[in-house]
C-alpha cells in the first residue's frame, strides 16, 4: 500500500471525526454517565416510560398507538394501557413464573409482553414460561428484543420436552430488533415530540445511544469507506502485511503498557502475578516463570534462565522441576 492510500484512509478518518464533533454525536448522556447496556435500569424503564400513557412525557396513548400500529396490535386499547416493568408472575419453576421485562396492558386483559435482552443469555425455559402467563390472560402477544432481532436459543428457552411445548416465532413469540424495529419507532416518537423540546431531545439522545449499540454511528460509516479504499485492486496486495503488522503492533503495545504498569507496581513495593500464553510478554517482563500442564506446575525459571525452548518443552509435558 503506497503513502497516498494511507493518506486517504487519514483524512476519511479525520473527514467522520469531523462530521462528528459537528453533529455532536460524540455526546451522549447515557455515555457520560456509564448507563449504555443496562436492560432494566435504562433500556426495559426507557421503553417502558415511553409506551406508558400515565408517564410524565405527557403524550398520554401516543407513543403506545405508534408501536401497536408499527408491531400490528390492533386489537389492543392503547388509551386504557398501563405498563410495568420487572412484572412478577410467580416463583421461578421449569415452566411457570419469574419476571417478565416489559409487560403492558389495558382494559380488556390484553397483554404485550416484551422480553428485552442487550447482551445477557437465554434463562432456562425462559419464553415457555412467560408463554404459560400470557395463555392465562384473554389475550397476548409476547416478544423477543435483542439489538439484532436474533433467534433465541430455542433448545433451552423455546422447547420443554417432558411436556411435548415448543414454541414457533411468527406464531408463538415474535422478534424484534432494536437495530430497525425500535429505531424506526423512536423515529416516529421523535416527530411526535417535535414541539416538546426536553423530551425531543431526550428521546434524540436515547437514539444515538441505539445506533452507537447497533454500530450505525459515523464510526461504522466511516469504517464502510475505509474497508472500500483497502479493496482498490491497488491495496488488496497489501492486506496480509497489514494484518500481520497490526498484530505485531497490538503485541507490542500491550507489551510496553504492562511493562509501565509492572515497574510503577514495582516502585511501591508490590508483587505481579502474571497470566499470560503470549511468549513475548512471558519472557520480557517477568523475573520468574512458572509452567503449568496439566493443572501441575511442571516448570520453573528465573526471568535470565528462561528459553521459549525450555518453556515450550514444559509445557507440553516435560519436566525441569
Amino acid at each position: 500500500m503506497d503513502k497516498s492510500a494511507i493518506n486517504r484512509i487519514t483524512a476519511i478518518r479525520d473527514k467522520y471525526k469531523a462530521i462528528a464533533e459537528e453533529a455532536g454525536d460524540n455526546y451522549n448522556l447515557f455515555k457520560v454517565i456509564g448507563l449504555t447496556s443496562e436492560e432494566v435500569r435504562i433500556h426495559s424503564a426507557f421503553l417502558a416510560n415511553l409506551l406508558n400513557p400515565q408517564a410524565e412525557h405527557g403524550q398520554k396513548s401516543k407513543f403506545l398507538k405508534l408501536f401497536c400500529e408499527q408491531f400490528d396490535i390492533p386489537q389492543f386499547d392503547h388509551d386504557s394501557g398501563k405498563v410495568t416493568i420487572e412484572k412478577y408472575i410467580g416463583k421461578k419453576e421449569e415452566i411457570n413464573g419469574g419476571r417478565i421485562d416489559i409487560d403492558i396492558f389495558d382494559k380488556n386483559g390484553f397483554h404485550i409482553i416484551i422480553e428485552n435482552k442487550i447482551y445477557a443469555n437465554d434463562q432456562e425455559n425462559q419464553l415457555i414460561r412467560y408463554s404459560q402467563y400470557g395463555k392465562k390472560q384473554p389475550k397476548y402477544k409476547l416478544f423477543y428484543l435483542t439489538l439484532y432481532g436474533y433467534m433465541p436459543d430455542e433448545k433451552k428457552s423455546c422447547n420443554y420436552d417432558k411436556k411435548q411445548i415448543s414454541l414457533k416465532e411468527g406464531n408463538d413469540y415474535f422478534l424484534l430488533s432494536y437495530h430497525y424495529d425500535i429505531l424506526n419507532w423512536l423515529e416516529h416518537c421523535r416527530e411526535k415530540a417535535a414541539t416538546k423540546p426536553l423530551l425531543r431531545e431526550g428521546i434524540s439522545h436515547y437514539i444515538n445511544l441505539i445506533k452507537y449499540l447497533t454500530n450505525q454511528n459515523t464510526n461504522y460509516m466511516m469504517n464502510q469507506e475505509i474497508i472500500k479504499e483497502f479493496l482498490k485492486p491497488e491495496n488488496v496486495q497489501s492486506l496480509a502485511n497489514i494484518k500481520e503488522c497490526l498484530v505485531k503492533t497490538q503485541i507490542e503495545l500491550q507489551y510496553q503498557f504492562w511493562e509501565c504498569l509492572i515497574n510503577e507496581l514495582k516502585k511501591k513495593g508490590l508483587s505481579i502475578i502474571i497470566v499470560s500464553s503470549e511468549m513475548p510478554e512471558i519472557l520480557g517482563l517477568s523475573d520468574r516463570i512458572l509452567v503449568i500442564h496439566n493443572h501441575k506446575i511442571t516448570g520453573e525459571f528465573t526471568g535470565e534462565e528462561a528459553t521459549q525452548e525450555k518453556i515450550m518443552r514444559c509445557a507440553v509435558g516435560g519436566n525441569n522441576v
